[in-house]
């Protein structure tokens, strides 16, 4: 289980996150795992990364990389 943290977490982490908090993302993240998933056949067809996610939620949740929190 210690293995499996720790290597979510690398995961996890990344420039965007450390900027703004956890769980934060770009489109661009978005776009390069959606080119990957078609290149490799996971997706059919190509599809508007725009219109599939939200950071909206997230967005509301933190200011300035600060979680707040109640």
């Amino acid at each position: 289980m210690r293995f499996m943290l720790l290597t979510e977490k690398m995961d996890a982490i990344s420039s965007a996150t450390e900027d703004n908090g956890l769980g934060w993302m770009t489109s661009q993240q978005w776009q390069e795992y959606h080119d990957t998933l078609l290149e490799y056949g996971a997706l059919a067809n190509a599809i508007d990364v725009e219109s599939a996610y939200t950071d909206r939620f997230i967005r509301e949740i933190y200011t300035d990389g600060r979680l707040n929190w109640p």
